[in-house]
């Protein structure tokens, strides 16, 4: 059975999309050519009845609405007691859009039997008792409602979920951008230059530029690296009362294996080895070997 949308609802502050069978569901064959293959012959059903009567081993079996809902008024001149009523007897559906999770639903049917006059039988107590559909029972089939669980999952995922995203995908960027900007910012503030420099020192994972400063700030230290002279570095304690350490801890500061030093005049590059080639020490130079 096709289903048509019909409009907006909210179940339960949850929006969703009213769906009903279309009207031409039980149209008659002339109205809708596709039930024509419903009609036994020349012979169709009136508006609002489908022959399943195939279905059924040729029983004269018919589907409608219950009450004749939507059907030809003729169908219920010869009852009383029948009251279509569209909130009762129609089919319906509340489905979420967005998920396609149906919120509510209800197929509601009737069954038809269609009594004929008996040919070459003369009663006189049914001799006048027309051709009719005569209606059998009706059946209801759905979901009132869901449970309390399952109504918490879609009302976050339809609700609380498209606010939430993208609050969540932008404080996640700049969250990213403040971290780099404090990495970089760290960074830059590891290294102070204080003036143009020729040559560079690497130490470990430092660097420092000859004729500038190097503050260590995460242990409260500070270094100066001093311009050239000739072929020789002299690197020199610079000792503050904020940050006092002594030269054991810069020497702990470099790397065991080596540090690289480029002399720019003598277009050299050396090693110069940490561990027993050279003393470092205040006032003491060290040349490359």
């Amino acid at each position: 059975m096709p289903l048509q949308y019909r409009k907006d609802v909210y179940k339960d502050g949850i929006q969703a999309g009213l769906y009903t069978p279309p009207e031409s569901t039980f149209e008659c064959a002339d109205k809708n050519p596709d039930n024509k293959c419903y009609c036994q012959g020349e012979s169709c059903p009136p508006r609002g009845l489908q022959n399943i009567s195939p279905c059924q081993y040729n029983a004269p079996v018919y589907l409608s609405y219950p009450h004749f809902y939507d059907a030809d008024p003729s169908l219920l001149a010869p009852f009383e007691g029948l009251n279509p009523d569209k909130q009762k007897h129609e089919s319906y559906f509340l489905i979420q859009p967005k998920i396609g999770v149906p919120l509510e639903g209800f197929v509601r049917v009737q069954l038809n039997m269609k009594v004929d006059k008996a040919p070459n039988v003369y009663i006189n107590s049914i001799d006048k008792f027309p051709n009719i559909i005569f209606p059998v029972m009706w059946l209801e089939e759905g979901i009132p409602e869901i449970t309390t669980s399952i109504w918490r999952w879609i009302y976050l995922a339809t609700t609380v979920g498209p606010v939430a995203a993208p609050l969540i995908t932008y404080t996640l960027i700049v969250g990213g951008l403040l971290a780099l900007a404090i990495i970089f910012v760290k960074a830059y503030k590891s290294v102070v230059i204080g003036q143009n420099s020729l040559e560079i020192v690497e130490i470990g994972r430092e660097t420092l530029r000859r004729g500038s400063t190097l503050i260590h700030s995460t242990k409260m230290k500070q270094y100066q690296a001093l311009k050239k002279q000739g072929r020789h570095q002299e690197l020199t304690f610079v000792s503050s009362p904020e940050l006092s350490r002594s030269l054991d801890e810069f020497r702990n500061m470099m790397r065991p294996d080596f540090v690289r030093s480029s002399f720019g005049d003598a277009e050299k590059e050396s090693l110069i080895r940490s561990d027993n080639t050279f003393i470092l020490s205040e006032h003491k130079r060290f040349e490359d070997s």
